[in-house]
C-alpha cells in the first residue's frame, strides 16, 4: 500500500481531485444494461435489473416446486394403489396369473379392482405372477 503525507497547509482535495484525475483511484465506465424482460429486450437501470432477477428466480422456484409437488403425488398415487394391492394380494395375483399377457393384466385389474392406469402398471411391473 502507498501512503501520501501531506504537510499541515496543504489543501488535501486538491491533491485528491488530481490523484482521481490522473491515475486509477477513480475509473467510471459507460455501459448499457440490456436485458430481456417480460419477453423483450429494455435498457434497464441496476434497480430494474436486480427487481427483474428476482422476480426471475421466483418464477423459477415456483415452477420446480410445481414440478416436484407433481412427481411426488404421482408417486403418492402409485404407491397408494400398491398398499390397496397388498390388502388383496392374493386376489391380485390370481387375477394377473388368469391374464394372456401384461395388458391384458392390467385391464383386468383396472376392470376387477378399480385401479387406475398408472396404478395397474405398476403393479403389473412387480412381476407378481413369478409367486
Amino acid at each position: 500500500s502507498i501512503v501520501i503525507e501531506l504537510k499541515r497547509d496543504v489543501d488535501s482535495t486538491g491533491i485528491l481531485n488530481y490523484l482521481f484525475k490522473n491515475t486509477d483511484l477513480q475509473v467510471s465506465y459507460n455501459f448499457n444494461m440490456v436485458a430481456i424482460s417480460h419477453m423483450r429486450p429494455e435498457r434497464l437501470s441496476l434497480k430494474k435489473i436486480l427487481v427483474a432477477y428476482l422476480e426471475f428466480q421466483q418464477e423459477v422456484i415456483k415452477k420446480r416446486t410445481q414440478y416436484n409437488l407433481k412427481k411426488a403425488q404421482d408417486r403418492q398415487h402409485i404407491v397408494e394403489g400398491l398398499i390397496h394391492a397388498l390388502s388383496i394380494l392374493d386376489k391380485v395375483i390370481k387375477t394377473i396369473r388368469a391374464s394372456k399377457n401384461r395388458k391384458d393384466a392390467r385391464d383386468n385389474l383396472v376392470k376387477e379392482y378399480g385401479f387406475s392406469e398408472k396404478q395397474s402398471d405398476a403393479i403389473v411391473a412387480l412381476q407378481l405372477y413369478r409367486l
